[in-house]
């Protein structure tokens, strides 16, 4: 082996021991299609994915199932979902937050 892939597999290795571990990872990837990762996310879910084949093959699977799904759903019918779910009433909304809140600080 040269000295160059050497030093790349040593660097690979104590990066490896820096970054958050697979586990943590693969959230951050299933995190992403629901909300926006932080700076701090963005860039160790990068720096893991160019280091880890596994996760970087994970990642592409949940791409392609999401686009599966995505273009399974004729867009007349994403449009009228919307608009045909049913509206709840002041009330109702209130028990339901109070019942999260609830939920939330039983948890703490």
């Amino acid at each position: 082996m040269s000295l160059r892939v050497n030093i790349r597999n040593s660097c690979r290795r104590w990066l490896a021991h820096l970054l958050p571990e697979c586990t943590y990872i693969t959230r951050l990837l299933s995190e992403r299609r629901d909300r926006r990762l932080t700076l701090r996310e963005r860039l160790v879910l990068a720096l893991h994915l160019r280091l880890c084949v596994p996760c970087s093959h994970f990642g592409e699977q949940i791409d392609f199932i999401a686009n599966i799904v995505r273009s399974d759903i004729p867009t007349s019918t994403q449009n009228s979902f919307s608009a045909s779910a049913p509206h709840l009433s002041a009330e109702a909304r209130a028990r339901i937050r109070q019942c999260l809140q609830n939920d939330s600080h039983a948890r703490e």
